[in-house]
């Protein structure tokens, strides 16, 4: 699994310091990352929802702290480059690609089966009723 895409979108409220989204594989994308500067330095939060007086709830979550750092140092250096570009004083920067790697269009229906199986013939068209 890759990091294949890195957002950041820059704030300035207090501890919070940045919102991020990734992108995995190109495939999956992950919101409601934040880069939030604690008593240890810089970490990322996870995504999480509100669960009324019990707190919050985890929507997505790293499993094991290696793959925490992993996640970690690839966000907080796409924060650091962002807040390195002289465009980002204003503190309106988002939509950051990352140039390690290339965008490419996204695949559907056979197109992305045809990856994995290339024997794989695509499916006839359909018709309304379901008959070819």
């Amino acid at each position: 699994m890759e990091i294949t895409d890195v957002r950041i979108t820059l704030a300035d409220e207090g501890e919070l310091k940045g919102f991020a989204a990734i992108t995995l594989d190109n495939c999956i994308v992950i919101t409601g990352l934040t880069v939030v500067e604690g008593q240890d330095g810089m970490f990322v939060g996870m995504p999480f929802r509100r669960r009324g007086s019990v707190g919050a709830q985890d929507i997505v979550y790293p499993i094991g702290n290696a793959t925490r750092r992993w996640m970690e140092d690839i966000v907080l250096a796409k924060y650091e480059e962002v807040l390195a570009r002289p465009e980002s004083g204003d503190m309106d920067t988002s939509g950051v690609r990352s140039p390690l790697y290339p965008p490419i269009r996204p695949l559907f229906g056979w197109e992305a089966r045809e990856l994995l199986e290339a024997d794989e013939e695509p499916p006839e068209q359909l018709g309304r009723n379901g008959d070819a």
